[in-house]
């Protein structure tokens, strides 16, 4: 899995909280080679698809022809690490994809204030329109506090409270999950009967 490394030559670029360029930083200093994770694994596939353009087709992988926005980057990357996943244990509609991700790591009871020390690589983050209120966003936390999303690219930016969707509608962050590869394989199990 750590062929995402080898084959990497160019640090991955960064934006800062205004979307603007904040340099680069080696793809190891965001995942740890060492981090064999389900999350880390999914995370990994994901930045292949940096700097596509929204709902632009993939352009490589078991679904090469899928259009990439938020919710589609998850579903993309879980079906390159296990395409039965990718199918049938995960959504490509954020708000499903929450619903069927049974583990979260914010908020709990003991922990009200997110923190980054509380996220790793693969946990996915999920906004909440303010007009309409049903789930509009979704990204991948990476790590450093940085996350990884489909907006007018596949971006590498730092995880933040707000985002204003493309339809224009304000959101606002509402939960951190972690996907685990034996969750969604009860997802799995469980939408092939």
């Amino acid at each position: 899995m750590h062929r995402i490394y080898e084959t990497c030559t160019k640090p991955i670029p960064v934006k800062d909280k205004r979307g603007k360029d904040a340099g680069t930083k080696p793809i190891g200093e965001l995942i740890p080679p060492g981090d064999d994770s389900f999350g880390a694994q999914v995370t990994r596939q994901a930045l292949r698809l940096l700097g596509l353009g929204y709902l632009k087709p993939a352009g490589q992988g078991k679904y090469n022809k899928m259009e990439i926005d938020c919710s589609r980057l998850v579903n993309w990357a879980v079906a390159e690490v296990d395409e039965d996943l990718g199918i049938n244990g995960i959504s490509k509609s954020a708000g499903y994809q929450m619903a069927a991700i049974e583990r979260t790591v914010w908020p709990t009871s003991n922990n009200p204030t997110l923190e980054n020390t509380d996220m790793h690589p693969g946990d996915t983050l999920y906004w909440r329109g303010a007009e309409t209120g049903e789930i509009k966003h979704t990204a991948m936390y990476i790590g450093n506090g940085l996350m990884i999303e489909a907006g007018e690219t596949v971006q590498i930016v730092p995880v933040r409270e707000n985002t204003t969707n493309n339809n224009g509608e304000d959101s606002t962050l509402v939960c951190v999950k972690r996907m685990t590869e034996e969750g969604l394989r009860e997802n799995a199990d469980k939408n092939k009967r």
